[in-house]
C-alpha cells in the first residue's frame, strides 16, 4: 500500500493516523484488517470488549415487528406507550437513489448494444450503489442504538424480534423498484448490530417465529395459533379491527409476539405510539435530514371505539380501561417539539 500511495499519488507516509472514535489501548486491539470493498477500503479492529453483567433490576421484555413503512413496530412488557421507527424517509431516499441507477443501467445497456464506451456510466453506478450501501449501514446503526437506548430506559432484559425478515433480507435483481426496496431494507443489519451491541450490556437479543401474530386478536385472551387467526379483521395494512375497536396492526402484531412468551395484558402497547423518525424531509425543503424527533403522536392508531359504541359498553364488554397518555410522555412531546 506504501509503495501504491508513492507511485500513484506522490504519497510517501511512513504511518497512517487514523481516528476511530474508540476509546481503545494497545492491549484492547487484537487484530487490524484493511480489507478492499467495492471502490473503497474498510478498516476492521478486532478487540476486546467487556461485558455487562446481567442486571437483576431488569425484568421487562421488548418484542418488535419489523415491516416496510414502520420499519420496527416496538411494545414493552407493561408500558402504555408502543413506538414506531419510521421507515418512509429511508424509502424514500432508496427511491430516489434506485430510479438514478435504475436510468443509467438503461443508458449503458444502449451504449453497450451499439458498441459504444460505456464504463464512466458504469463507474457513475457503482458511485450509486457506494451510496446505497452507506445509506443502509448509517440507517441500520442509528436503529439499533435508538432500540437500545429504549431498552435502557425501560428496565428491558430480553428483546425478542419477528423473524420474518430473515426470508427477503438480500438484495435483488428484480425490476421493480418497490421489490427491491424491500429487499433492500435493513431488517437484518439493525437485527445484527443490536444483538451485539446489547450483549454489551447483558441485554438478550433473538429471533421469535411470526406466525399468526398479524392475524389474530391481541385483545382476546387466547393463544396466537391458527384457530384464532382471523386475517379478514385487518381492514387496512395499517389497521386491525379488535374486539374493542381499531388497533394499529403492526402494535398488534407485536402484542402477539409478548403473547407467545407467556405474557397478555391490556396495557402493554395501548397508548399512542411515539413516532421516531430517522430521515424526513425538512419543512419547505426539499432536503432529508437525520434527526431523532420523538415528536407527534401518530393520531390514526391507539383504541378507537366501534360505531355507535360508548367508554361505558366497552368498559363492561372488555374489562379494560381505555388507554390514556401519561404526564412523562405528553412532556416527552413538548420538549420534542420545543
Amino acid at each position: 500500500m506504501r509503495k501504491h500511495l508513492k507511485e500513484k499519488h506522490g504519497i510517501d507516509l511512513r504511518f497512517l493516523w487514523l481516528e476511530i472514535g474508540l476509546p481503545l489501548n494497545e492491549k484492547a486491539i487484537k487484530n487490524v484488517q484493511i480489507a478492499p470493498k467495492r471502490d473503497e477500503f474498510e478498516l476492521h479492529l478486532i478487540y476486546k470488549a467487556e461485558i455487562n453483567p446481567i442486571d437483576f433490576n431488569r425484568s421487562k421484555v421488548m418484542t418488535i415487528d419489523p415491516v416496510s413503512s414502520n420499519f420496527f413496530a416496538i411494545v414493552v412488557e407493561g408500558v402504555e406507550t408502543p413506538y414506531i421507527i419510521d421507515g418512509k424517509g429511508l424509502k424514500r431516499l432508496l427511491r430516489k437513489y434506485l430510479k438514478r441507477i435504475k436510468k443509467l443501467q438503461s443508458l449503458k445497456d444502449n451504449l453497450k448494444n451499439k458498441d459504444l464506451a460505456f464504463h464512466s456510466i458504469e463507474k457513475r453506478i457503482k458511485k450509486l450503489w457506494v451510496k446505497v450501501h452507506r445509506l443502509l449501514r448509517n440507517f441500520a446503526h442509528t436503529v439499533s442504538n435508538l432500540v437500545l437506548e429504549l431498552a435502557l430506559k425501560h428496565n428491558v432484559k430480553e428483546i425478542r424480534i419477528a423473524d420474518g425478515f430473515q426470508n427477503k433480507n438480500k438484495e435483488s435483481n428484480i425490476n421493480s423498484i418497490a421489490d427491491q426496496m424491500l429487499h433492500l431494507l435493513p431488517h437484518g443489519k439493525a437485527f445484527e448490530y443490536l444483538k451485539y451491541k446489547a450483549e454489551e450490556l447483558g441485554i438478550f437479543v433473538d429471533t421469535i417465529s411470526e406466525d399468526y401474530s398479524s392475524g389474530a386478536d391481541s385483545l382476546l385472551n387466547k393463544a396466537v395459533a391458527e384457530e384464532s387467526c382471523t386475517p379478514e379483521l385487518r381492514v387496512k395494512r395499517d389497521l386491525f379491527k379488535s374486539v374493542l375497536g381499531f388497533i394499529n396492526a403492526d402494535i398488534n402484531a407485536c402484542r402477539n409476539l409478548l403473547k407467545k412468551l407467556g405474557i397478555f395484558d391490556r396495557i402493554s402497547g395501548l397508548g399512542k405510539p411515539i413516532r421516531l423518525r430517522i430521515f424526513h424531509r425538512f419543512k419547505d425543503s426539499s432536503a432529508y435530514g437525520i434527526s431523532r424527533s420523538r415528536g407527534a403522536f401518530y393520531q390514526a392508531v391507539g383504541i378507537r371505539l366501534l360505531q355507535g359504541q360508548n367508554p361505558h359498553e366497552a368498559l363492561i364488554k372488555g374489562q379494560f380501561t381505555l388507554p390514556q397518555i401519561d404526564e412523562e410522555s405528553i412532556t416527552e412531546v413538548k420538549r420534542a417539539k420545543e
